[in-house]
C-alpha cells in the first residue's frame, strides 16, 4: 500500500483517491485551512429508518417509488400504502393470501399475484388504484413466486406450487418449502392475461428479483442458498456476476443495470444484515442494515431503496429503512 511520507504545499490541495482495482477516482484528499488537519472524503452509503409498517408482516411483497408510492401486501390480506414518510390502511386484498405473494407496478397502478393461501398456492391476479382491488387475469398455474414489472407489463417466474412442507421443530416460525414443487415456469402479463415465455435455466424459490419485463434480474433463491444471478431479456435468461454471498429469503429492489439486495446466507446463518450493490455488470458488498431481516419486501423502483418488514429469528418486524448515499467525512 502506498504511503504518504511527507508532503509541502504553500496552498491548498485535493488529491484523489482511487481504488486498486480502478483509475476512476472514488475520494478525495485534502487540507482544511480552518481546522489545519488533512481531511478525506469518499462517496458512501448508510440506511438510515423509515417508517414503522401498521402490521408487522414477513414473506410479503411490495412494489412502487419509494419516496412517495410504494405499496405492499401479504401475509394478511391487509394493504398499506408508504408516501415516503409513513404507512397507511389502504383496500384489504380480495383474498387471504398468507404468503410469498409477488407485486408489480406503483402505489396508484398496482398488481399483485399469486401466494400462498392456505398450505398452496394461487393463481390470482389482482389490480391496484391506490385504494382498492380489482380482479385481473389469473395464472395458468398456482404458483408462489418472483415477480416484477408494472400493471399492463408484469413478468413472474419460479416458486413454489405448495407453500410449506413439513414443519422443523427448531425454527417453527420459518416455512420450509417442498423442494420436489420448485418451477421454473416464466410467464408475462399484458394487463389482461398471462402467457408463458421461455423456462428459467433452473428452478427456485424465495430469492430476490428487480427490473421490468424485458429487464429482469432473478437474484440469489433456494434450494439452500444461492450466489447466481440471472437476467432475462424479454425472451431468453443469462447468466450474470455472481453475489458475493450466496443468499435466498432476500429483498431486491432497482433496475438490471442499478439494483440492491439484501442478503441471507441461508435461514438459520447470522449474516443476513448485508446488503450488496448491481452496476450491471457485477455486485459490490454494500452497508449492512440497522435491522438484520430476513423475508422482507422491497420496493421496486425510486432514487433509493427501501426495505420493510421481515423476521429476526423469529419475531416479525414493520419497521422500514431507506438506503441513502453520501459523502463521508474523516480527518488525519
Amino acid at each position: 500500500m502506498a504511503q504518504l511520507n511527507s508532503l509541502q504545499t504553500s496552498g491548498s490541495f485535493s488529491i484523489p483517491i482511487t481504488p486498486r482495482s480502478g483509475s476512476s477516482s472514488i475520494g478525495y484528499m485534502w487540507f482544511n485551512t480552518s481546522t489545519k488537519k488533512i481531511q478525506y472524503g469518499f462517496n458512501g452509503s448508510a440506511w438510515s429508518s423509515g417508517g414503522n409498517m401498521i402490521n408487522s408482516r414477513r414473506c410479503h411483497a411490495g412494489a412502487g417509488d419509494s419516496s412517495s408510492s410504494t405499496f405492499t401486501v401479504g401475509y394478511n390480506n391487509l394493504t398499506e400504502n408508504y408516501n415516503g414518510t409513513s404507512w397507511s390502511s389502504s383496500g384489504n386484498y380480495p383474498s387471504g393470501t398468507k404468503c410469498f405473494i409477488a407485486a408489480a407496478g406503483t402505489q396508484n397502478a398496482g398488481l399483485a399475484f399469486g401466494g400462498g393461501s392456505g398450505n398452496y398456492a394461487t393463481g390470482a391476479t389482482n389490480e391496484y388504484d391506490g385504494s382498492s382491488w380489482a380482479s385481473g387475469g389469473s395464472m395458468g398455474s398456482s404458483m408462489c413466486l418472483y415477480g416484477t414489472g408494472t400493471q399492463n407489463a408484469a413478468l413472474v417466474f419460479g416458486g413454489l406450487y405448495k407453500v410449506v412442507g413439513p414443519s422443523n421443530p427448531r425454527y417453527p416460525y420459518l416455512p420450509t418449502p417442498v423442494s420436489t414443487n420448485y418451477n421454473c415456469q416464466t410467464c408475462e402479463y399484458n394487463g389482461s392475461s398471462w402467457t408463458y415465455t421461455t423456462n428459467t435455466p433452473t428452478s427456485t424459490f424465495s430469492g430476490g428479483t428487480a427490473g421490468i419485463q424485458d429487464a429482469a434480474l432473478r437474484i440469489g433463491g433456494q434450494p439452500g442458498a444461492s450466489p447466481v444471478t440471472l437476467l432475462y431479456n424479454g425472451s431468453t435468461w443469462n447468466s450474470q456476476g455472481s453475489l458475493n454471498v450466496a443468499t435466498c429469503f432476500n429483498a431486491a429492489t432497482g433496475t438490471s443495470n442499478n439494483a440492491n439486495t439484501t442478503n441471507l446466507n441461508s435461514p438459520f446463518a447470522q449474516s443476513y444484515g448485508m446488503s450488496e450493490n448491481y452496476d450491471g455488470t457485477a455486485w459490490s458488498v454494500g452497508s449492512n442494515l440497522i435491522v438484520s431481516r430476513y423475508a422482507a419486501a422491497a420496493s421496486s423502483g425510486g432514487s433509493t431503496p427501501l426495505v420493510f418488514g421481515g423476521c429476526i429469528l423469529g419475531s416479525i418486524v414493520g419497521s422500514s429503512e431507506e438506503l441513502a448515499s453520501g459523502d463521508l467525512i474523516c480527518s488525519l
